[in-house]
């Protein structure tokens, strides 16, 4: 705990949560351009904390989040202890995206491409529906 400390201390936390913000509004930025994609929670990155619950139209989340795992993309999928959200919200659970200070704009990418590799094998008429 020490070690992350320092390590944390090292970087400074304004840095570390402003990435955080950054990564975040990407993903949003990124996952929302998809067709397909429903983004879930707040529209604002700052009131985020470097996460990004996401649905694909027509895909369970755990299939969401098997194909992703395929092309080494780690997320996670259910309802995230939060049946009641996941009731207010209207869905049984969502796919969920992490971001920290370990993360880059290339993992945000990576994440999009496997999105639409999700996206490609469905039905035209579900990857074509917003």
């Amino acid at each position: 705990l020490a070690a992350a400390c320092d390590y944390l201390g090292a970087l400074g936390m304004k840095k570390v949560r402003a990435h955080e913000v950054a990564l975040t509004q990407g993903a949003m930025d990124a996952l929302v351009a998809v067709p397909g994609v429903t983004l879930h929670g707040t529209g604002s990155a700052e009131a985020r904390s470097g996460v990004v619950s996401f649905s694909v139209k027509d895909v369970h989340p755990h299939d969401v989040s098997t194909a992703l795992d395929a092309e080494q993309v780690c997320v996670r999928a259910g309802h995230h202890c939060a049946q009641p959200l996941m009731r207010a919200l209207g869905v049984q659970s969502t796919v969920r995206a992490s971001f920290w200070v370990y993360n880059s704009a290339a993992d945000i990418a990576r994440l999009v491409a496997a999105v639409r590799d999700v996206l490609a094998v469905m039905p035209v008429e579900t990857a074509q529906a917003g």
